[in-house]
């Protein structure tokens, strides 16, 4: 099983932007400013 919490956590040398985002049905989402200075998604579906 993915553990997105986990992976924010190592995602430690990015800036995080906002909190972890949580839908209904267990999706979950972090936007995060990567090194080159564009924004990315990591992404939790738990339908797959």
């Amino acid at each position: 099983m993915y553990d997105i919490e986990r992976a924010r956590q190592e995602l430690a040398d990015v800036e995080l932007l906002g909190g972890l985002q949580r839908a209904e049905g267990g999706y979950a989402w972090q936007h995060f400013r990567g090194p080159d200075a564009l924004v990315y998604e990591l992404a939790h579906d738990p339908s797959r």
